[in-house]
């Protein structure tokens, strides 16, 4: 059985640098409350592999460190997860390279202008080059050789670390790419180790480079060209052309509609129903989050919309009578609140609204005997809408109620109108490219009111529905 003493000995340096650790690098390891999972993990290899080597090694000699100036780095990770994976790259520092304290190097930034978290600079060229010189003037400060820096964050389902390497002596960044973390604990240290070895090994003096890490044989993955082309920007920041992050989306297209206006319990002949289905319109829209990018709860997911539709060449006419121009529009404007009902920017979508909307049907001047129901609705819109990805595709659904501040001629007409309305709608967003989709959508208001009818009333009626269908087929576009 091996004891704690084992690692310390002669021989336990040699099997350790076998499999590319040293026995500081374990002890640290072991000692770091912050990653207890990846290091119990990382500390049952290593020891493993000392029990399995010794057994093979026991009459070897031990090989001699040659003696050279000692070199420090300094591993700087960040996101979540940021403790453990800073552990499991020092599992693969080689044993003659010094790791800094980390709030040495955080020490150090500070004093050259710089104030972590680095967040977005990391892996954002952009940013970064403006705090390079900085990072290389703390590293020069504190006598560190380079600076591993790394950014944890989420593509889809599966994570991911950005790693920039930085050396105080030159302007070239030897290393500037993510690395996906795929399988357990071990094929991400492996991972890891193919980017990140050689360039520490180069650093390290000759005598004391541990062997690299040669990574398991794994059966190929299917290609998948959603993964390879689209990656999310660093967790805490706003990715692009998502409809759940999007600083606006702006839409429009066509609807087919149709409006059907029945009185209920009519009592008078002068009182006309109205129908009409297939009249084209044109449909407008938009939402902006001006605070999508700053990161602040429930301000960045706040945001404006608006939208806007009308009837082209809509006319209406008896049957055998002459027909009367005819104007049907609607437009709203309100406030939105996003709620993601999930731990990544794919999921789900809820979105609470409140705004106004105003909407009429009228009619020019007319002979026509009898009441047309011209109607021109103020409301006041409360509202909730929802964004569901199923697959590829993403189904929207919503409901609205509608209080009136005002309503139209045709219920001027009527003594004590009461008039309250609802409406429903659903679709499906097809994504067609980065950010833009198509829409398609049925949408379906009503209005229904009631009546108070007095001796004497020219016009009598127990009350009114009005009815209202739009199929509406679009673009959206999301950044």
């Amino acid at each position: 059985m091996l004891q704690s003493d084992d690692l310390a000995s002669p021989l336990g340096t040699r099997v350790l640098a076998q499999v590319g650790q040293g026995p500081s690098v374990v002890r640290g390891l072991c000692s770091d409350g912050s990653s207890r999972l990846l290091v119990a993990r990382l500390c049952a290899h290593l020891l493993l592999g000392v029990a399995g080597a010794a057994a093979t090694f026991t009459f070897s000699p031990p090989i001699l460190a040659q003696s050279e100036e000692a070199k420090s780095i300094a591993v700087h990770i960040e996101g979540p997860d940021g403790d453990s994976m800073n552990a499991a790259i020092q599992a693969i520092v080689p044993e003659t390279l010094q790791v800094v304290d980390p709030d040495t190097f955080t020490s150090a930034l500070k004093k050259a202008g710089v104030r972590p978290p680095l967040g977005k600079a990391i892996s954002d060229e952009r940013q970064r080059k403006r705090v390079l010189p900085k990072i290389r003037k703390a590293l020069d400060a504190a006598g560190i050789e380079a600076v591993v820096l790394g950014l944890m964050r989420k593509v889809g389902a599966r994570k991911e670390l950005y790693l920039v390497y930085v050396d105080r002596g030159s302007d070239e960044l030897p290393i500037d790419e993510p690395i996906a973390l795929r399988g357990n604990e071990a094929d991400h240290l492996r991972s890891i180790d193919a980017t990140l070895g050689p360039v520490l090994r180069d650093l390290a003096p000759a005598a004391t480079m541990p062997e690299k890490i040669e990574p398991e044989e794994k059966p190929k993955e299917e290609p998948d060209e959603k993964k390879d082309e689209k990656k999310d920007e660093p967790v805490g920041a706003r990715p692009k052309n998502q409809v759940g992050t999007a600083l606006f989306v702006i839409d429009g297209g066509l609807e087919l509609g149709g409006r059907w206006f029945n009185y209920s319990e009519p009592l008078t002949e002068n009182i006309r129903p109205y129908s009409v289905f297939g009249a084209p319109l044109i449909n407008l829209g938009g939402e902006l989050y001006p605070f999508a990018g700053t990161g602040v709860p429930f301000i960045k997911d706040l945001g404006l919309t608006v939208s806007f539709a009308r009837a082209l060449g809509l006319s209406s006419a008896e049957e055998g009578g002459e027909s009367v121009g005819t104007t049907y529009q609607r437009f709203d404007i309100g406030l939105r609140e996003r709620i993601r009902l999930g731990s990544n920017d794919q999921s789900a979508i809820l979105g609470i609204g409140a705004g106004l909307r105003l909407q009429t049907f009228g009619y020019e001047n007319t002979d026509i005997d009898g009441l047309l129901p011209d109607v021109s609705y103020t409301l006041v819109r409360l509202g909730l809408d929802l964004r569901a990805p199923v697959g590829p595709v993403a189904l929207l659904a919503g409901f609205d109620f509608f209080i009136p501040m005002s309503s139209g001629l045709v219920y001027e007409q009527f003594t004590d109108p009461s008039v309250l309305g609802i409406a429903l709608g659903g679709g499906v967003a097809i994504p067609i490219s980065s950010g833009l989709e198509a829409r398609v959508r049925l949408d379906y208001s009503r209005f229904f009111s009631s009546f108070t009818p007095a001796r004497g009333d020219r016009f009598i009626a127990g009350g009114a529905v009005d009815e209202y269908l739009g199929i509406r087929l679009g673009a959206a576009y999301a950044y």
